[in-house]
């Protein structure tokens, strides 16, 4: 990784990023798999397809917002931050209020450090994520007549 791991990942900037002129290393599995614990505990290592198509893995987040507009309103608070660090994840609202955040460095075809610093900066944003509970299985002991 590079030798600012006793700074934690939100602070860290994305210098390396390659809009910026810099070089972003692919990261081992090892790598991966230490850089995970240091964000929040939904974001999951997962693949995704590139606009060209080509599957890559990336980080996904996946949150169940309150409503559209709480998930319009988190778009636009993620998007303000993608912007003052040039690292632009995929947004997704699907069926009007799930939201998900994925990141992958397009110039490695997979995930580099400024995706899990970014991950880290967005796990700082206040976003309305609904609080419902899933609902219980019904029981499978329910008497047969």
């Amino acid at each position: 990784i590079n030798n600012d791991s006793e700074v934690p990942l939100h602070s860290r900037s994305t210098t390396d990023c390659a809009a910026r002129g810099g070089s972003p290393v692919l990261l081992t599995e090892q790598e991966i798999a230490e850089l995970l614990q240091q964000v929040g505990e939904n974001w999951s290592v997962a693949t995704t397809a590139t606009s060209k198509g080509t599957q890559v893995q990336c980080l996904r987040l996946q949150l169940t917002m309150k409503n559209f507009l709480s998930a319009v309103d988190a778009v636009q608070k993620f998007a303000a931050i993608a912007e003052e660090f040039q690292h632009h994840p995929n947004l997704h609202i699907v069926d009007y209020k799930n939201l998900i955040v994925e990141f992958f460095t397009f110039s490695v075809q997979g995930l580099a450090i400024n995706d899990f610093i970014m991950a880290s900066k967005f796990d700082l944003v206040e976003v309305a994520v609904s609080k419902a509970k899933p609902k219980k299985k019904a029981s499978s002991t329910a008497k047969s007549q």
